[in-house]
């Protein structure tokens, strides 16, 4: 792709895009992250999508304050890719960021993604994500988690290709259009397929490890389970869509479901004296090892001990519940 345009008497201008609903905790500090941005040429594109709660209000009291935030409001919720799409086709900017509205991002941010575009003729950029200061145990046990990811650890600049292991959230205008946007196919998922469908275009596009987003986690139960539902319905949806070559994301979810079951198991040939006790405490022994060493490992790099051994209770809770979604979305 040709550079693009910049010179003295031109900036380029950037456009973010938020999807919001309900997200009325954190769409102010949000808004907030990017109105403090070292980079001025800006616009913020917000799409409340069915949110119940106070979002619409909280982002029209900022735009009053700052006329580059503009809302569109929809009163029936559709999807992120929708918000997405919808967001980005109001853009006026030649570069379009996507931040989620539980989001915040470093004053740096886009002004390091408009000397990338223009230093390297990107098309697109990959960001490094890592966890917002926790406020309850849930979150902080996730936070541990977190510590194992690629982009945790991963921190000198390179091209994009299909092993690395963030997505894509910065596109130019002309790539984003030429990929048709965001698949409204693809639930939850939807980030994967169109960093899929950027390289199989050939575009070229960078991680970027100076370009930080802090995301915030889950922090109840109830939030954790709704986050799995959705993370277990958008593979059920990739696996009837794109086939076996996805099976690989739902080994995590299986393995948590078949642990569960065989403490069931153990249940009931316990309380029915139904065949051999010490088989059943075998077999579980051999699936707690690769947990009990995952955990292990987590705790090193996290340095949270406390942390890390209490993922492995959320772990059972998130990815059993991502299991049983995956399975009802894709027998649907």
């Amino acid at each position: 792709m040709d550079k693009i345009r910049n010179d003295k008497n031109s900036k380029i201008k950037v456009s973010f895009i938020i999807p919001a609903r309900n997200e009325e905790e954190y769409v102010g500090e949000c808004l907030d992250s990017v109105l403090s941005s070292q980079y001025s040429n800006l616009e913020i594109n917000v799409v409340n999508d069915g949110s119940t709660d106070s979002t619409e209000k909280i982002v029209k009291e900022m735009m009053r304050k700052d006329k580059r935030i503009k809302i569109y409001s929809f009163d029936k919720g559709h999807s992120a890719a929708f918000a997405r799409n919808y967001g980005a086709n109001k853009a006026t900017g030649e570069i379009l960021i996507f931040l989620d509205s539980d989001a915040k991002i470093l004053p740096d941010f886009a002004k390091i993604i408009v000397d990338d575009f223009n230093t390297f003729g990107l098309d697109g950029i990959a960001v490094k994500t890592l966890a917002a200061s926790p406020s309850g145990f849930i979150s902080s046990c996730i936070k541990c988690q977190r510590s194992l990811l690629w982009d945790n650890s991963n921190d000198k600049r390179v091209e994009y290709t299909s092993k690395t292991g963030a997505l894509l959230s910065v596109f130019s205008k002309k790539a984003y259009e030429k990929l048709n946007g965001f698949s409204e196919d693809i639930f939850y998922f939807e980030d994967s397929d169109i960093s899929k469908r950027f390289l199989e275009f050939n575009f070229k596009a960078i991680y970027e490890p100076k370009t930080i987003q802090f995301h915030h986690d889950p922090n109840s139960i109830n939030e954790t389970i709704r986050q799995s539902k959705w993370f277990g319905r958008g593979i059920g949806q990739l696996l009837k869509t794109h086939g076996i070559k996805k099976i690989r994301l739902t080994f995590v979810p299986i393995y948590a479901a078949l642990f569960t079951i065989q403490v069931f198991l153990i249940l009931v040939s316990w309380i029915l004296n139904l065949g051999s006790l010490s088989t059943q405490l075998l077999i579980l022994i051999a699936y707690l090892v690769p947990l009990i060493a995952y955990l292990i490992k987590m705790a090193l790099k996290s340095g949270d001990f406390i942390h890390s051994i209490g993922f492995g209770g959320l772990f059972l809770i998130r990815n059993n519940y991502k299991f049983v979604s995956m399975v009802q979305k894709y027998f649907s």
